[in-house]
């Protein structure tokens, strides 16, 4: 009903790329960053759907704006973990969910069943980052 509805866009772009519908996905994700006016959430959702569909340069001019913002105000490190994870850096996905932990990010109390964090369900940090945080035990993928 409306064109410039910010969550509508972010939704249907994040269920599109779990269903691996990826320039579908991207085009509804650029304009929820587009909408958002780069919220840091976005460009980190973005990220990882752009790395998860295989563009990595994109994916890394992702990482590179979160890093910019960082400079200038509050990035949730989850956030810029996430593109990491989409990359397939795990590590560096680990250590930034670890320092969110210490930040206490507000997104964290979604990394227990956001599907973009599945990767990393088998780890024994993230499993024990789970029960620190309080969360339901995931189910390995």
């Amino acid at each position: 009903m409306d064109p410039n509805f910010l969550r509508a866009h972010m939704i249907l772009g994040l269920a599109l790329e779990q269903k691996r519908m990826y320039p579908e996905a991207i085009a509804e994700l650029e304009t929820a960053r587009r909408l958002s006016e780069d919220g840091s959430y976005y460009v980190a959702s973005l990220g990882h759907a752009y790395a998860a569909a295989g563009r990595t340069a994109e994916a890394r001019r992702c990482l590179e704006d979160l890093n910019a913002m960082a400079r200038r105000r509050f990035v949730g490190s989850e956030q810029i973990g996430l593109v990491h994870l989409g990359l397939g850096e795990r590590e560096a996905a680990m250590t930034q969910l670890e320092k969110a932990d210490e930040e206490r990010g507000v997104e964290m109390m979604n990394i227990g069943f956001d599907p973009r964090w599945d990767p990393l369900r088998s780890d024994p940090r993230f499993r024990q980052l789970i029960k620190r945080l309080n969360l339901p035990a995931p189910s390995t993928p």
